[in-house]
């Protein structure tokens, strides 16, 4: 195991910070989700959206938990 790892707080800072500024800049139309008119500039976030959705959902070690009633 590495000694020198980021701690799970700052690492999940890197996908909520994007969606608060996100959010914020909707804050006055909330129904107009086109935030980019350039276009090469919108499939660039949504290339980094699915960068870090992958990222995220490969280093997650979490085990399934369910319960019996």
């Amino acid at each position: 195991k590495q000694y020198l790892h980021l701690p799970p707080a700052i690492s999940t800072l890197a996908y909520i910070i994007p969606l608060v500024v996100i959010d914020w800049s909707l804050r006055r139309d909330e129904r107009n989700l086109r935030v980019f008119n350039n276009k090469t500039l919108r499939y660039l976030v949504y290339i980094i959206m699915i960068i870090m959705c992958y990222l995220y959902i490969g280093k997650t070690d979490s085990t399934f938990i369910y319960f019996q009633f």
